[in-house]
C-alpha cells in the first residue's frame, strides 16, 4: 500500500478523531484515549508548539488517514537548564499498516526535522508490549533511546479521612492575588526537578491553548504554619480529552456488576459500560517543598472532600523515583504504569541526565 506523510490540517480533524477511536490501548481494561470534539485542542495541551502529521494513502477509494503522530515542542528544565524538547506522542497506526514501512516513515519524518543532538521524550504504557519492544530494540531508521524511569498513574477514589489533617496545615483554592507567590514557588522549585515544564501563571488571566479551560481557582495552595509549602492544579479535561473503555477482558467483564455494587456502597470507582468514559479530576503541576509526602496526602484528602466529589476519582501521576509517588498509596486506587524515554538521533549525542535531580511527571500533558 502506498503511503505518504503530510502535516495535519484543521479539516483533518474528523479523520483523526475516527482513527483514535478505533485504536485502543491493550490491557485487561482496554482504553481508548480520545480528543473529541477537536483533536488540536488536546494537541496544544501536550505541546506548546504542536507539529502534527498524518499518514494517508492517496488512493481515493481507500481509508484516507491510517496514522498520526505529534512531535511538537515544549519547554522543560533538563539538568536545571530550560530547553525546548520535542515530545513524540499520539503515535497511532491503523492495524492495516502495522508491520509495514509506516512506522519507519513516521520516524524518518522526525529525523528530517531534528538536529543530531536535539532531545525528544516519549512515554509508552507498560501493557503496550509490542511497541515497547520496538522502542527498546535498536534498528536502522530508529533514534537512539534511553529508558529514563517509569511513571505510575493513580486513579484515587474513596472518602476523605480525618487522619490526613493537621491544624498547622491550611489548603485552599488560589486567588488572583496569590499569583506572584505561586509563580515564585514554581520559579524556585521547578529547576530543581528533572523534566519540569515551564509555566507562566500570568497567562491564567487570559488562558491560551496551553491553559485551556483552567482558571486561578483551579489551583490549590498548601500552607504550613502560614508559609506557602506547595501547590497543585486540578483540571477537568473531559471537554477535550477523554479516556473511553473500549473493551474488558472476560474476568473483568464478568466481575463488573458485582464490583460496581461494591463501588456504589463504598464510594469506590465504578467501571463504566463499554463505550463509556472514565470520570476523573486530573491533578497537575504538583510542587511541594522537600517532596513532603504528608502534605500531598493532605492535599488529596482535601480534594476528596471538595471538588473531587463530583468525579469518580482523582488522577495523578509521579515517576516511581519521586518520593511523592508514595503518597497515593495511602488511598484506594487503580494504577497504570508507563515507561519514559529520552532520545536523540545521534548516538554520539546521547544526553547526560543528572540522576540526583528528582524527575517530575505531569500526566495532564502526556
Amino acid at each position: 500500500m502506498k503511503l505518504e506523510v503530510s502535516r495535519a490540517r484543521p479539516d483533518d480533524n474528523g479523520d483523526i478523531l475516527s482513527l483514535l477511536s478505533t485504536i485502543p490501548q491493550p490491557g485487561a481494561i482496554s482504553l481508548s484515549f480520545e480528543r473529541s470534539p477537536n483533536y488540536f485542542h488536546g494537541a496544544a495541551i501536550s505541546a506548546e508548539d504542536p507539529e502534527v502529521f498524518i499518514l494517508r494513502t492517496p488512493e481515493p477509494k481507500a481509508q484516507s488517514t491510517l496514522g498520526i503522530f505529534n512531535i511538537g515542542t515544549r519547554r522543560l528544565f533538563i539538568n536545571g537548564e530550560l530547553q525546548r524538547v520535542r515530545y513524540l506522542h499520539d503515535l497511532r497506526l491503523d492495524p492495516s499498516v502495522r508491520g509495514t514501512r509506516a512506522l519507519g516513515m513516521a520516524f524518518q519524518t522526525t529525523r528530517e526535522m531534528m538536529a543530531d543532538d536535539e532531545l525528544f521524550q516519549a512515554v509508552v504504557l507498560e501493557e503496550n508490549h509490542s511497541f515497547l519492544a520496538t522502542m527498546m530494540r535498536p534498528r536502522k531508521l530508529m533514534p537512539d533511546l534511553s529508558a529514563k524511569g517509569s511513571i505510575e498513574t493513580s486513579l484515587i477514589y474513596g472518602r476523605a479521612s480525618r487522619k490526613f489533617q493537621a491544624p498547622s496545615v491550611e489548603i485552599r483554592p488560589a486567588t488572583p492575588e496569590d499569583l506572584p507567590a505561586m509563580q515564585a514557588l514554581l520559579d524556585e522549585e521547578g529547576p530543581k526537578r528533572q523534566y519540569f515544564h515551564y509555566h507562566d501563571l500570568n497567562e491564567l488571566k487570559d488562558p491560551g491553548p496551553w491553559y485551556r479551560a483552567l482558571s486561578v481557582s483551579d489551583y490549590y495552595l498548601i500552607f504550613e504554619d502560614g508559609e506557602l509549602a506547595g501547590l497543585a492544579g486540578t483540571w477537568d479535561q473531559k471537554p477535550f480529552k477523554q479516556t473511553r473503555v473500549a473493551a474488558y477482558s472476560k474476568p473483568v467483564r464478568l466481575g463488573r456488576p458485582l464490583y460496581n455494587m461494591w463501588a456504589k456502597a463504598t464510594r469506590g470507582m465504578p467501571l463504566p459500560k463499554v463505550g463509556g468514559c472514565l470520570s476523573y479530576l486530573t491533578l497537575h503541576t504538583v510542587v511541594i517543598r522537600n517532596h513532603d509526602i504528608n502534605l500531598l496526602r493532605m492535599l488529596v484528602n482535601a480534594l476528596l472532600q471538595g471538588p473531587a466529589r463530583d468525579y469518580d476519582a482523582i488522577a495523578c501521576g509521579f515517576f516511581t523515583a519521586d518520593p511523592l509517588s508514595h503518597g497515593p498509596r495511602s488511598f484506594p486506587r487503580r494504577t497504570l504504569l508507563s515507561h519514559h524515554f529520552i532520545g536523540t538521533w545521534g548516538r554520539e549525542h546521547r544526553p547526560w541526565i543528572d540522576p540526583k535531580r528528582i524527575p517530575h511527571a505531569d500526566i495532564a500533558r502526556l
